[in-house]
């Protein structure tokens, strides 16, 4: 996002490549150097990580069996065959080998920093260059950042910008002027999020919203109840929400008020029958790696039907399995207020807009930041004369 933001101005349609070809080749650079540097390194895998590489291993046979033996299957097209194994590799594949292997030299506070101001320069950037993100006040037009990123990712960058630089707002001391700063960012990510005129972040949000509010303290009826009166409030301001969303970006309104039930899934029914029909021909393993049709191969959108598709009951299960202990950590790393709960809630993002817009092997929302969350980060990360000093500050961090 912030390479393409930076450089989106540059890019002429149907041209992104000239940005995103040397941007992957760069990060591939990165990823080999750092697998080299740490190949020797002895790591132990914890059960979830290791739930997770069996699902890979398996995917893995999947698509070899599919894409180099199989002969039942339609012409795939070459160049976009390459190009989603290629990102499959380098945005998801390697990143998670690379954190197994180097997450003890991680420092948590300077990818945080690091994160938001990217993820903040890019938004920045975007609503400057893309001037329409201000003007805009069509109800039938969505929007995107520049010509590499679709109107869903634009969302959701928006919504990670979002929830960055609400953690920032929330969980540090800060003085008058960075309360002030991150608030504006907080309101801009928010505006920003809106005029994409995507359905999935806002679906994402809410779910992020949720998981924070179940988690606010060790008492579950507390927080059930907290959560109904803001489902409460929420329903009895629905008029004002409404009008807000349709000043801000008229297109969502129009997608989230006025269009059907089917209206919602449409585009995506088809998909999601494709999965099930695949799923119910080999129930046990699963019968295909991707949707083929019309030379190409797509996703069905939703990672559940995926999982169903490509590996059948086993991978339903493991699948069902990763999403499960996602959002338990999820709930534990928040209540407790780590230092990292701001990557659990990326990775509560990642998974929710998996189910309606994604799928698994080339999310880097999902099984990057979930190997990361599930390594003994607190035993690595923190400096021991830190816990000494104050031992009753950093107990939460202690826990693994």
């Amino acid at each position: 996002q912030l390479i393409t933001s930076l450089f989106g101005s540059s890019m002429v349609e149907g041209a992104s490549r000239a940005v995103t070809v040397p941007y992957r080749a760069f990060v591939l650079g990165v990823l080999m150097i750092t697998l080299f540097l740490n190949w020797r390194n002895k790591v132990s895998s914890p059960r979830e990580v290791t739930i997770i590489w069996i699902y890979w291993g398996l995917l893995l046979i999947r698509m070899a069996y599919d894409l180099t033996i199989r002969s039942d299957l339609p012409t795939i097209d070459r160049n976009q065959r390459n190009t989603q194994v290629l990102l499959m590799f380098v945005q998801t594949l390697l990143p998670s080998i690379a954190v197994f292997k180097s997450y003890k030299y991680i420092d948590v506070n300077k990818l945080l920093n690091w994160s938001f101001i990217a993820i903040s320069v890019s938004v920045i950037v975007s609503m400057f260059v893309n001037t329409q993100m201000f003007l805009q006040a069509s109800s039938d037009e969505r929007l995107t950042a520049n010509l590499a990123l679709n109107s869903i990712s634009t969302g959701q960058l928006g919504l990670s910008a979002l929830i960055i630089s609400g953690f920032l707002l929330t969980q540090k001391k800060q003085s008058i002027l960075s309360v002030v700063v991150l608030a504006f960012l907080a309101l801009l990510d928010l505006i920003f999020m809106l005029r994409a005129g995507s359905r999935g972040p806002i679906l994402a949000g809410i779910v992020v919203i949720a998981v924070i509010i179940l988690s606010l303290s060790k008492y579950k009826i507390i927080n059930l109840i907290a959560l109904f009166i803001l489902v409460l409030v929420s329903y009895q301001s629905l008029g004002f929400i409404e009008g807000f969303i349709d000043d801000i970006a008229p297109v969502l309104h129009n997608r989230l008020f006025r269009d059907t039930l089917d209206d919602q899934f449409l585009g995506r029914d088809w998909f999601y029958q494709y999965a099930i029909d695949a799923f119910l021909a080999s129930p046990l393993w699963g019968k295909y790696f991707a949707v083929y049709v019309n030379g190409g191969m797509w996703w069905c959108h939703n990672i559940i039907l995926e999982s169903m598709m490509q590996l059948g009951l086993i991978g339903l299960s493991l699948m069902l399995f990763v999403i499960i202990s996602a959002f338990i950590k999820t709930f534990r790393v928040v209540s407790f207020r780590s230092p990292y709960f701001w990557i659990a809630l990326l990775l509560i993002q990642g998974i929710t807009a998996a189910m309606t817009s994604g799928n698994f092997i080339t999310a880097e929302k999902i099984s990057p930041l979930y190997v990361f969350l599930f390594m003994p980060l607190d035993g690595h990360n923190l400096s021991i004369l830190r816990i000494m000093a104050d031992p009753a500050k950093y107990r939460f961090r202690l826990i693994h």
